[in-house]
């Protein structure tokens, strides 16, 4: 299959965001990790990205954290699902279904779940003291509340705030990859999510856009809290393993943005191949990425 992927557009910085969809290569198929534009700007930014590019492209995206920016995760479903209406059969937002989308020519599945940054396996209350703080909790509704009016956080409502919005993610992704896994014709799985969802993946792209970290540790300890959705990848790999003690076995593509920095990763085990990348979009800088995948 060979498609477009873009990820991190951030169109609601753009002078010309409809110069910028224009731009797209040649293809039939348009594959977005997220961050599109902020919660106010959504609706229309998702209405010129649909009328700027060709009729015949088909469009399969998730939500990022600044999809939600300056409203809340209610609006922001809401915008989406009404622009899925209004542009049925070429816009697919694939956190919205539990199934996902069957490529059988191609011998491959879609899967896609916005997912988001977990602390990598510690408290977000615990790493308030690295001095990083994503805007997340100023910006998003159901966020803001979690904090002493913005200010810091609330240990106990962030950690279970958090926590069901990662879980909610993984039920989603979980449920599509069971779905992907079980069906014979199905040779390859796109997995599409915001937040990355491997330490490695993470690190590497961190390192790529801020490239005056001389040192791998600090970007380590200082942002991949942040940036990085520790549980999702192991139920990701959690999965490899079911494949690996039966004979459904596919290969693994996982397309992530959040780090705004390009970096690959694969795992090879017995005949299935993970393969991880994040994307180079930066701020006021998106990028189109040529794809081909083959079963």
């Amino acid at each position: 299959m060979r498609f477009v992927w873009t990820s991190d557009v951030h169109a609601k910085l753009l002078n010309d965001s409809a110069a910028f969809w224009k731009q797209m290569p040649k293809t039939d198929r348009l594959i977005i990790s997220g961050d599109i534009s902020d919660c106010p700007s959504l609706a229309d930014e998702i209405d010129v990205m649909m009328t700027s590019i060709p009729k015949a492209v088909r469009v399969y995206f998730v939500l990022g954290n600044h999809d939600f920016y300056r409203g809340s995760f209610k609006e922001a479903e809401e915008i989406v699902e009404d622009a899925c209406r209004k542009h049925k059969d070429r816009l697919f937002y694939l956190s919205a279904s539990r199934m996902p989308v069957f490529i059988e020519e191609e011998a491959i599945a879609i899967a896609g779940a916005n997912g988001w940054c977990d602390g990598n396996g510690q408290s977000f209350a615990e790493v308030a003291h690295l001095g990083v703080q994503m805007n997340d909790f100023n910006r998003i509704s159901e966020l803001f509340v979690m904090t002493d009016a913005g200010n810091h956080l609330e240990r106990k409502k962030v950690d279970q705030g958090i926590g069901k919005i990662v879980n909610q993610s993984i039920r989603i992704l979980r449920a599509q990859l069971n779905a992907a896994i079980e069906c014979p014709s199905i040779k390859h799985i796109v997995i599409v999510t915001h937040v990355p969802p491997f330490v490695e993946s993470a690190v590497n792209g961190l390192c790529m856009r801020y490239q005056n970290h001389s040192d791998t540790d600090d970007v380590e300890s200082e942002l991949l809290p942040f940036y990085v959705c520790k549980k999702m990848g192991e139920m990701i790999m959690s999965k490899v393993r079911v494949m690996l003690r039966t004979s459904k076995r596919k290969d693994i593509t996982i397309l992530s943005g959040h780090v705004h920095g390009e970096s690959e990763h694969s795992i090879c085990s017995d005949n299935i191949t993970v393969k991880a990348y994040t994307h180079p979009s930066g701020y006021h800088d998106p990028k189109f990425k040529e794809m081909n995948i083959f079963p």
